[in-house]
């Protein structure tokens, strides 16, 4: 491939790209515009793929936006799925709701694949920006992990994100009090109420400290306020042991295998 047409072609990935970014940002987004997005990304993937090769650190934005994609489209098809399949007005047959459940599970399955490629890109990896985004990627590795009901595989991934945040921010920043609490869901599920409570005072005694230390907007104030309450709710639930019982999923949790580090090579 000439220069001249490898520069296009990576103009014209950057620019699906983006047009990716601005569709998510604008919000209220439907299935048909998530696959929009989800188009957009893939094509993107290919043309850069084409020039720089699968595991260039260049490609890692570009896969963690569409690996994000393709979750939350597993997300939102999920729940559209579950109140067709709910609505008894509506008969769908064995047939049906196998397919639907496939196309779910391959959705997940291939934002798993696609965020286990950046993860590899950023193992080996020190710059700051790079390790932002790796801790981003364990995040999103932990939701698809947690909605395969893969709950210690959920923890190791939500763990590691709140490692990698816990030396990039802040100590009460809300990216560490958001892992925090991802990780108190996570141990829940895993009926490990005891962890879940831990992690839930912690998320939520850094919330306050934040509120307190800083002149938030109060946009910001009140939408702090309202985790915090949600939070003493919850840790209300877990002392009255009025919290839902989630026994532990053991069968369902294959070993956490993950792609090796790739060797930086920019």
């Amino acid at each position: 491939m000439e220069i001249d047409e490898q520069q296009d072609q990576v103009g014209e990935a950057m620019y699906l790209f983006e047009e990716a970014k601005n569709k998510i940002q604008e919000g209220g987004l439907s299935t048909e515009t998530m696959e929009n997005v989800l188009e957009f990304l893939s094509e993107a993937v290919k043309k850069l793929v084409a020039v720089k090769g699968e595991f260039d650190i260049f490609l890692v934005p570009v896969y963690i936006e569409y690996g994000k994609a393709l979750y939350r489209y597993s997300v939102m098809l999920g729940e559209e799925l579950f109140f067709v399949f709910h609505d008894k007005r509506q008969e769908v047959g064995e047939s049906e709701k196998t397919e639907a459940a496939e196309q779910v599970e391959g959705n997940l399955e291939a934002a798993w694949e696609i965020l286990e490629v950046a993860r590899s890109i950023l193992e080996n990896t020190a710059e700051r920006e790079n390790r932002t985004m790796l801790a981003d990627v364990h995040s999103v590795l932990g939701e698809i992990q947690l909605e395969n009901e893969k709950f210690e595989c959920a923890i190791s991934d939500f763990e590691k994100c709140l490692e990698l945040r816990r030396r990039l921010f802040e100590e009460d920043a809300r990216e560490v009090s958001g892992a925090l609490f991802k990780l108190s869901i996570c141990f829940e599920f895993a009926g490990k109420t005891e962890d879940a409570k831990r992690h839930t005072l912690e998320a939520l005694a850094l919330m306050e400290r934040r509120m307190s230390r800083l002149k938030l907007s109060e946009e910001e104030h009140s939408e702090m306020q309202g985790i915090c309450e949600e939070l003493k709710e919850k840790l209300k639930e877990y002392t009255e042991g009025s919290v839902a019982h989630h026994p532990p999923a053991a069968e369902k949790d294959d070993e956490c295998v993950h792609m090796p580090p790739v060797s930086k090579t920019s």
